[in-house]
C-alpha cells in the first residue's frame, strides 16, 4: 500500500493536533511498510501496539481539548473514538488467535480511516476549537 503523505488538506489548523495527526500517519506508514516488506510478525505486533497507545492518547488529548474549548459536538466525537476502539479490539483478538490475515484489514482500514476522520469528523472541531484559542 503507499504510503499516506502529509498535506495541507490534513490539517485542522491546531499545530498540536497536526503534529500529533503526522506521528499516526509515520505509524501508519511503518506498519504498512513492515507488512508489504515480510518483516517478522513480532515488528508488526510491536508497531501495531505502540500506534494503539498514540492513538489512545491522541483521543485523550482531543478530548481534553474538547472540554477546556467548551466543544458542542464532543459527545459524538467521542462515540467515534469508541467504536475505533472496539474495531482495535477486534483486530487484536484476531491476531492473538494467530490470524495473520488480519494485518491487511488492519492496513486498510487504518488507511480508510485516517482519512475519514481527520478530513470528516476532526474538521468539523477545527473551527469552534481555532477560534476559542487552542494551539
Amino acid at each position: 500500500m503507499a504510503s499516506i503523505e502529509w498535506t495541507e488538506d490534513l490539517s485542522v489548523k491546531i499545530p498540536s493536533i497536526d503534529k500529533q495527526h503526522k506521528v499516526l500517519i509515520g505509524l501508519i506508514n511503518k506498519f504498512d511498510d513492515a507488512k508489504s516488506s515480510g518483516h517478522a510478525n513480532m515488528v508488526m505486533k510491536s508497531i501495531l501496539k505502540e500506534l494503539v497507545r498514540y492513538t489512545q492518547a491522541h483521543f485523550m488529548y482531543e478530548e481534553a481539548l474538547f472540554t477546556s474549548y467548551g466543544y458542542p459536538e464532543s459527545d459524538s466525537h467521542k462515540v467515534a473514538h469508541v467504536k475505533l476502539f472496539e474495531k482495535v479490539e477486534k483486530f487484536n483478538k484476531a491476531e492473538l488467535d494467530g490470524d495473520e490475515s488480519v494485518y491487511n484489514e488492519i492496513s486498510e482500514f487504518l488507511n480508510s480511516w485516517l482519512y475519514h476522520h481527520i478530513l470528516k469528523e476532526d474538521m468539523a472541531y477545527s473551527s469552534h476549537l481555532v477560534k476559542k484559542g487552542a494551539e
